[in-house]
């Protein structure tokens, strides 16, 4: 009769469980679509996989290497971008008629499916269970759906390799729970089983494995103390078999880790994630997106913290297996909310390196199991009443779940829904393979401006293979040393306009603009025109210049070019430069496995400071260079590890005889030793916290690419007012270029620059042009910023510092709006000029809004480093906007600042953008110079400034100087939305 019943039971589970696969077949109903996934990073992996199928494996047969098409050059598929997604997408394109786009879908799709079936079985791999509890954690995980959960992370957010880490992680589980629960003979082939699957996790997704890690972890340390040592030692088969089995990827990849990622963390408020999971919402909400569809908030994942509290409280109080679960929860929520909440979890192995808010994955896997759990527990309890109450419960809540992710489910989009783009993408590949320069580089704009479009990153990762032209941005920016310079100056996402200045550095040789503020600057700037044009994409060509592979500080020809790739992933160019220069630089990626030569006499290459290759050259003019990427030994000695320790591991198990992998009868004080000796040692290692190292957003601030004290005439920057300087518009002839720069001719001896001259230190002004008369003899001419009266005039010499004599300074005015004296500029000869920069250098000095970094403990919140308004220009194109409303914590940002001991300094805050319809939502700022308040600005209202200027300066008060200042700004805000600091650059400017 028993029999029986658990017949009737199982029968009963399977066919629940084809039920729930059916259901998560309607949800992904929307893949089955024409077209790839439009969402934010979906494209990403068909690009890959295309390039693998198409272009790589054909001329290499290998599986990574070298990719000349984005980054300057990029190492394909190494370090952080593991290759076990995209090596299963290829695999699927073997089949007749599939291509990348229904390979990567179909791999996604396969791990969508088996993410309930793995629940399943990791929940039917515990003996004492209710019975109901393997379809419950099957329906728990196909019906809540967070941002780094389920629906969205398969098919919206577009995180491929993370959202198939979530199948991997519980296929890592179960078979590793199967393992523990079984006798050796069957526990060798199941550990086995278990460590490959993990091997292919680290293959796949790194961050997911460090979660599966801890997972097995709990999974073999809780439990009863008589089999602690053999639960152990088979947890350590299970990594030992993992690392194993992946050294193939991780072995070559070592060489690239030995640079500090600018961007590798990432939180979010602790308070606020702690919020989300009281009210549920953490489990049924997509609470951001770069598009609209992508966001949904539902608060029925309440029934998820409440079945998951009863989960894992009755495992805890019966002394179940699962408690390993709860664990896993916990340790999953401390990663979470971040460092200022780590404490001792700080000196947990690679802690700084961790994107500490993914760990919301980890989270949810475990608490959703564990409200399978508790419901289960409930819904087959004792007593009737309480049964028949937890069951029209928990069938109102699943049910409402299922409406709130069928509705969410529907947001999914594929690129045939966007047929006008489409079009336009497709016009823009037949304009650019006919008219684009070659083999100049291409930039394509990251479109955060758009409402709703394909994918963010759909032309910056297919323009390369449907071209064959190469792209200066990058894939993944932690990757390699270019990609961190571009990432510092905002190139990645946020900020385009720096490339302007780089595009000479980085082979740019065309433009692909969305947004109408980088398009605004492209038309203001005689060295870019517009080539093509529809709907809100544009492209720009260079006017000036060559493309050119090659730089060096003396003049460099590249008569001659040749590239190919080579077997085993590498790549070579052949490069004729003809300079007489010492130091070359080459415009591709620096990697340690370059070699270089010249006449076959080998040479010693290096990183340049923006992470290019760098080569010394010997005597002589002419050089026929040779470069070789190639990571082949690598690669050999990573299989050879593979091979040697798999057979090593296949004849350690074999060998093993009887009924334990180690006797389990440890000393009653053994694991509890363990498990102290490990947390003393976490707890050792985070006693002094988080590393001042860590900073949340950009490692260390933005690099500035354009200071506040150089101004470039003839480009659009001539019209960025809030510097320490700027020209007057009318003073100055149209844009031209000279000499491939941009300038402008003076059209009077009359004021034509303002600049902010400090009352004490120094001040020199540089004036970089030509004469037209080679016998004239130019001079500064220096007035009264307020009333243009004629102070000195002083001679000048182009390209040479001049000192401004101190005595017309102080005969300058001080004004209301600009630090230290207003002096006005003008030239004795401006017909006889051709100006195209002026740089003034003085004793103040300026910490750009960008270049502060954002603080651990200020609540968890980012101040964002940002391109600010359409057509309005902000300094070096970026301002410092932040999260901060009525409910929210205060957001901190701090610099160290080196100023003279006992000096004193006026501080003044430039409010960039200070546009009318921003009033009511600028932050209110405070500032503090090592911890004493300077002063504070409640937001600045519209002002027309100095001489019509909109920008501003404000001055926020007066503080004493010291060689390790710090200065930090707190922003905060009664607004109900979120603010806008609008802090550009803060200014110490020395007073008498």
């Amino acid at each position: 009769m028993a029999d029986e019943a658990r017949t009737r039971l199982e029968r009963w589970e399977w066919v629940a469980l084809g039920v729930v696969l059916v259901l998560d077949l309607v949800l992904a109903r929307r893949v089955f679509g024409a077209g790839f996934m439009a969402d934010n990073d979906f494209i990403t992996h068909v690009a890959w996989t295309q390039y693998l199928v198409e272009e790589h494996w054909p001329a290499t047969h290998a599986v990574f290497g070298w990719n000349p098409h984005h980054g300057t050059g990029l190492p394909f598929l190494l370090y952080n971008t593991p290759p076990g997604l995209v090596l299963a997408s290829a695999a699927l394109c073997l089949i007749p008629g599939v291509g990348p786009v229904g390979g990567v879908k179909g791999v996604l799709l396969a791990g969508w499916l088996a993410t309930p079936l793995l629940a399943f079985g990791f929940a039917r791999s515990f003996r004492e269970r209710p019975a109901t509890f393997p379809v419950l954690a099957a329906v728990f995980v196909s019906l809540f759906s967070s941002e780094l959960f389920g629906l969205e992370f398969f098919f919206k957010n577009g995180m491929a390799n993370a959202a198939m880490g979530i199948p991997l992680m519980l296929a890592v589980w179960w078979s590793f729970r199967v393992a523990l629960r079984d006798g050796i003979g069957r526990a060798r082939w199941m550990l086995l089983l278990s460590g490959v699957l993990y091997g292919l996790l680290i293959a796949t997704h790194v961050t997911s494995a460090y979660m599966a890690a801890i997972g097995v972890v709990a999974l073999a340390v809780v439990g009863s103390q008589d089999q602690a040592g053999e639960r152990i030692a088979r947890g350590a088969a299970v990594g030992l078999v993992g690392l194993v089995t992946s050294a193939w990827w991780w072995w070559p990849s070592l060489a690239l880790v030995d640079h500090a990622p600018a961007a590798f963390t990432w939180i979010r408020s602790p308070s606020s994630t702690l919020w989300a999971i009281a009210d549920g919402s953490l489990w049924s909400s997509y609470p951001v997106g770069f598009f609209e569809r992508f966001v949904a908030h539902s608060k029925v994942g309440i029934i998820v913290t409440l079945m998951a509290a009863v989960g894992a409280l009755t495992a805890l109080r019966q002394r179940h297996a699962l408690s390993g679960l709860v664990v896993v929860a916990s340790l999953g929520l401390w990663f979470a909310l971040g460092p200022a909440a780590a404490g001792p979890l700080s000196g947990a192995p690679l802690y700084e390196n961790l994107l500490w808010y993914r760990f919301i994955t980890l989270l949810s896997a475990a608490t959703l199991i564990l409200a399978a759990y508790g419901s289960a527990v409930l819904i087959e309890a004792p007593s009737k009443r309480l049964r028949l109450g937890s069951r029209i419960g928990l069938a109102s809540a699943l049910l409402a779940a299922l409406v709130v992710i069928v509705g969410r489910s529907s947001a999914i989009r594929v690129s045939t829904d966007y047929p006008a783009e489409s079009q336009e993408f497709t016009e823009l590949v037949g304009w650019m393979n006919e008219h684009a320069e070659r083999p100049g580089r291409i930039y394509s704009e990251f479109p955060r401006d758009l409402d709703d479009a394909i994918s963010v990153n759909h032309s910056r990762h297919m323009l390369p293979l449907e071209t064959g032209l190469d792209e200066a941005a990058v894939w993944i920016y932690e990757n390699n040393h270019a990609g961190q310079h571009l990432m510092a100056r905002g190139l990645l996402w946020d900020n385009a306009r720096p490339m302007l200045w780089l595009a000479e550095r980085y082979d740019v040789r065309t433009f692909v603009a969305y947004s109408p503020g980088l398009k605004h600057v492209l038309d203001d700037d005689p060295r870019w025109r517009l080539g093509w044009s529809r709907g809100q994409t544009s492209a720009y060509q260079a006017t000036t210049g060559v493309a050119s592979l090659v730089e060096a500080e003396l003049p460099v020809a590249l008569s001659h070019r040749e590239e190919s790739a080579l077997p085993g992933g590498g790549y070579r160019y052949a490069l004729r430069v003809n300079t007489e220069a010492e130091r070359l630089t080459v415009k591709v990626n620096y990697s340690p496995f370059w070699q270089a030569s010249v006449q076959g006499s080998a040479l010693a290459t290096e990183p340049s400071a923006d992470g290019l290759l760098e080569l010394t050259l010997p005597p002589g003019t002419e050089h026929d260079v040779e470069l070789e990427w190639t990571l082949v030994p690598q690669q050999r000695q990573g299989w050879l590890a593979s091979l040697l320790g798999g057979l090593l591991l296949v004849l350690g198990s074999s060998a093993l005889r009887g009924d334990r992998l180690i006797p389990s009868a440890l000393p009653p004080a053994t694991l509890p030793a363990l498990l102290g000796a490990t947390a003393v040692l976490i707890g050792v290692r985070g006693l002094g916290g988080p590393s001042d190292d860590i900073h949340t957003g950009l490692r260390d601030g933005m690099a500035v690419t354009r200071g506040l004290d150089t101004l470039n005439v003839g480009s659009y920057s001539d019209l960025n007012n809030g510097q320490l300087l700027f020209l007057l518009p009318d003073a100055w002839s149209e844009r031209q270029l000279d000499s491939d720069q941009p300038a402008r001719q003076p059209l009077t001896d009359g004021m034509a620059v303002i600049a902010s001259a400090p009352e004490a230190g120094l001040a020199q002004l540089t004036v970089e042009g030509r004469l037209l008369d080679d016998e004239a003899s130019p001079h500064l001419r220096l007035f009264s910023g307020r009333t243009g009266d004629l102070l000195c005039e002083v001679p000048l010499e182009l390209g040479t510092p001049k000192e401004l004599p101190a005595e017309c300074i102080n005969g300058a005015p001080r004004v209301e709006r600009m630090p230290g004296r207003a002096l006005g500029i003008g030239f004795s000869t401006p017909s006889a000029l051709v100006v195209d920069q002026i740089h003034l250098t003085q004793d103040s000095v300026a910490v750009h809004g960008e270049s502060l970094r954002n603080q651990l403990d200020d609540g968890g919140a980012d101040a964002h480093y940002f391109v600010g308004l359409d057509g309005v220009y902000a300094h070096n194109g970026a301002l410092l906007t932040v999260p901060v409303n009525a409910d929210s914590s205060p957001v901190s940002v701090d610099r160290s600042v080196p100023l003279v001991h006992g000096q004193r300094y006026e501080l003044w805050a430039l409010m960039a953008c200070a546009e009318p319809e921003l009033a009511g939502l600028r932050a209110s700022m405070r500032f503090t110079v090592d911890g004493s308040e300077v002063g504070q600005t409640d937001g600045v209202d519209a002002h027309p400034g100095l001489l019509g200027v909109t920008p501003m300066w404000v001055r926020i008060g007066e503080t004493t100087g010291d060689p390790h200042s710090t200065l930090e700004v707190t922003f905060t805000s009664e607004s109900e939305d979120n603010a806008w600091a609008d802090l550009d650059a803060v200014l110490f400017t020395p007073v008498n």
